[in-house]
């Protein structure tokens, strides 16, 4: 299982995970969304196969945030690989690479993330420079996504008025992405502009 640690739902969650749910401290971690909102549970990934685990039993769920998970593991790959030299490295992150694909065929933004990550790492020359510049891809696609999405936001956010009533589809907030949202990023852009919104969906993220 996974390494954890469970805070209630009173604690800060911006202060406890810098306001993402999925992030790299020292190894990759996430918040396991099958406990929500019972408890968050921020859940460390120590292997491939627990990723896998996670992705395919929705612990992490959302396009955006799959990509993500999906950049992160093939860093976990190459920190966690031994080979001798380059081409092994890659013949191992290949391995991975396709596990991770796997435990999501659908899930296009997961093949992406892989796929990008795997891209930084073939043009590097060395085992050290592609654990490098494998964590650097992912941690610049999280950022990618929590600046995109806040761009959404303050756009979208313009056609929104006070008080109005606002109804998404399926999962379009904070947790099916790196840290904002993505329709529900806009209706959260409009409250911090000091808006009245009402909110209304179906689906699981809030």
């Amino acid at each position: 299982m996974p390494a954890h640690s469970s805070i209630g739902l009173g604690d800060c969650f911006v202060s406890h995970c810098q306001s993402r749910t999925i992030w790299w401290d020292d190894g990759l971690w996430l918040i396991d969304q099958t406990l929500l909102p019972q408890e968050l549970l921020p859940i460390k990934i120590n292997s491939i196969r627990q990723l896998v685990e996670a992705i395919s039993s929705l612990r992490v769920r959302g396009a955006p945030a799959l990509g993500a998970a999906g950049a992160y593991g093939i860093a976990l790959a190459a920190r966690l690989c031994r080979a001798s030299n380059a081409a092994e490295m890659m013949a191992e992150l290949e391995t991975a690479a396709e596990m991770i694909r796997s435990s999501r065929p659908t899930a296009v933004n997961l093949s992406w993330g892989v796929d990008r990550a795997m891209r930084a790492a073939a043009s590097c020359v060395g085992e050290e420079e592609i654990r490098e510049m494998s964590l650097a891809e992912a941690e610049e696609i999280a950022a990618e996504d929590i600046r995109i999405n806040q761009l959404l936001g303050r756009f979208g956010a313009r056609l929104l008025q006070d008080g109005d009533n606002v109804l998404t589809h399926c999962n379009a907030g904070r947790l099916a992405c790196v840290g904002w949202g993505t329709a529900l990023g806009v209706v959260r852009s409009a409250v911090a502009e000091g808006k009245s919104i009402h909110p209304d969906e179906k689906g699981q993220d809030r």
